[in-house]
């Protein structure tokens, strides 16, 4: 067999001459290591140099981390596609990143998921610290790495499922009473308060309210038909067809006629087919919008804390204090029926004062039934 030493990575190939003058070549598995005892250009030769450098490349093969786990995540279709809940997702990504990038993975054996677990939980209850909230949406972010990587096949535990929550939501903080609303509208800029009633009557996101047209168009956004509002949700892809309640018809309608009525003049300074607008007719951008809504929220006394999103629990809220099944719910708010009960439980159905009305309503009305049968 005819053999390069070459070929060998690292073999390392020293010729000594001998007293009388003859050269003789030693072969070593690599500079200052282990001498090769087989004849050079053999197969043993090359069995006996695997061998021996069999551990000293496994050492140097990097074995992967929890940073290959993140990686998968964001290639994946698992990664959310709207692009707002993608920064959002980057951002604790980041900091997970920052502080477990280097975790081997040999931590999610079913033998180290309790300690792994510990070790993440002390690394929640220092965020908790500072804030809980965001303490809970990293630990979020956390978990759902892990469930992809085990859906995956890249690991075999995912130390993060039932974690828990260390922010308790006060129902006051979540949700905007009907006395909220009236304080809002009356005091709120008029191009503020259109986005708001949308969101009050529908409970939809903020992302696709803010894109809603008059008119179908060529039907990639949202639009109202001046009976339905349609949605094709940008974060989850899910169709929403709801239609307007008279008291947001109303407003849609006016809002309508006036973009009609408008000038050439005013209409060649804003996009007459955009729902919300501008106090100037021009679109919103997510973070403009935010941040106007946030300072004329802050000038309403007692509105200080309470965030657009809330008004989704809202909607959900009064939909389950009508007596709407999580079915009905979800059709109107888009989301899948699991994830409605996990919201309702977790934070929309803490009891009520309207729901135990109507619960008492009930009990007193059958009995009144069961007392006349009697009679």
């Amino acid at each position: 067999m005819k053999l390069d030493s070459k070929e060998l990575k690292g073999l390392h190939r020293v010729e000594r001459r001998l007293v009388g003058g003859e050269i003789r070549t030693h072969y070593y598995a690599w500079r200052g290591g282990p001498a090769l005892k087989e004849r050079y250009g053999t197969i043993a030769f090359v069995r006996e140099f695997e061998r021996l450098t069999s551990d000293r490349k496994a050492a140097k093969t990097p074995q992967p981390t929890f940073q290959s786990l993140i990686a998968l995540f964001k290639a994946s279709t698992d990664f959310p596609k709207a692009e707002r809940t993608q920064k959002d997702y980057n951002r604790l990504l980041d900091t997970i990143g920052a502080r477990f990038a280097t975790l081997p993975l040999s931590a999610f054996k079913p033998s180290n998921k309790h300690r792994t677990r510990g070790f993440f939980l002390e690394w929640r209850d220092e965020l908790a610290k500072k804030s809980p909230r965001q303490a809970d949406y990293h630990w979020t972010v956390l978990a759902r790495v892990c469930s992809v990587a085990l859906n995956r096949g890249k690991i075999e535990t995912n130390p993060c499922e039932r974690g828990g929550r260390v922010y308790t939501a006060n129902r006051q903080e979540i949700i905007w009473e009907d006395a909220d609303l009236e304080k809002f509208y009356e005091q709120a800029p008029e191009h503020l308060k259109l986005p708001v009633k949308i969101a009050e009557w529908t409970g939809q996101r903020e992302g696709d309210i803010l894109k809603f047209r008059f008119g179908k168009g060529d039907g990639t956004q949202p639009w109202y038909d001046g009976t339905h509002l349609f949605v094709r949700q940008g974060k989850s892809n899910t169709f929403v067809k709801v239609r307007a309640t008279k008291p947001l018809k109303e407003v849609l309608d006016a809002e309508w006629t006036r973009a009609k009525a408008a000038s050439p003049e005013e209409q060649s300074k804003r996009d007459h087919h955009i729902l919300v607008t501008q106090r100037t007719g021009m679109p919103w951008s997510e973070n403009g919008f935010r941040s106007s809504f946030g300072k004329a929220r802050d000038k309403v006394p007692g509105l200080k804390g309470k965030t657009f999103h809330d008004l989704r629990g809202t909607a959900i809220t009064r939909l389950a204090e009508a007596g709407c099944t999580t079915p009905e719910i979800a059709a109107v708010t888009g989301h899948d029926e699991r994830y409605v009960n996990e919201i309702l439980k977790a934070h929309y159905l803490a009891p009520t004062i309207k729901m135990a009305e109507n619960a008492m309503d009930k009990l007193e009305a059958s009995r009144v039934v069961k007392e006349k049968e009697v009679a």
